[in-house]
């Protein structure tokens, strides 16, 4: 019986700092397929055309506040898991973007690794849900 390769998650990380993205790209490369970009429009046309199963955005990016563009993501990509990266810790009581969670800046690589599989497990039960009853 062939063995049916298991595909990679996909992250799309938004950050218009290059060093952030590399260092990512560097940590989670074997686990994760990851498109990186620091362009807001090149994120929603990667989101419009890839299967991106957790979004990754920078608290700041050049044309609008991370928060902002996670929140608009919600609406059409409403199964993705969203991490916002901030230099601390950050709540938004109304938590109008649905983000599973805050990435505290400098990264603590192992809570990072659970914190996207546990991001990943949110990610499929949704999309179950999704599949099976809408």
């Amino acid at each position: 019986m062939p063995v049916i390769p298991k595909t990679r998650p996909v992250i799309l990380y938004l950050d218009d700092e290059i060093q952030n993205r590399i260092s990512f790209s560097a940590i989670f490369r074997r686990d994760y397929t990851i498109i990186l970009t620091s362009s807001i429009q090149e994120a929603f046309q990667i989101l419009e055309y890839e299967r991106v199963e957790i979004i990754i955005c920078s608290e700041y990016i050049c044309q609008m506040k991370g928060i902002d563009f996670l929140e608009l993501t919600f609406s059409k990509y409403p199964t993705c898991s969203r991490l916002l990266v901030s230099d601390y810790a950050n709540t938004d009581p109304m938590n109008k973007a649905q983000i599973f969670g805050y990435l505290i800046k400098p990264w603590d690589e192992k809570l990072l690794g659970k914190t996207l599989e546990k991001a990943h497990e949110l990610f499929t039960i949704k999309e179950t849900i999704f599949k099976n009853f809408w």
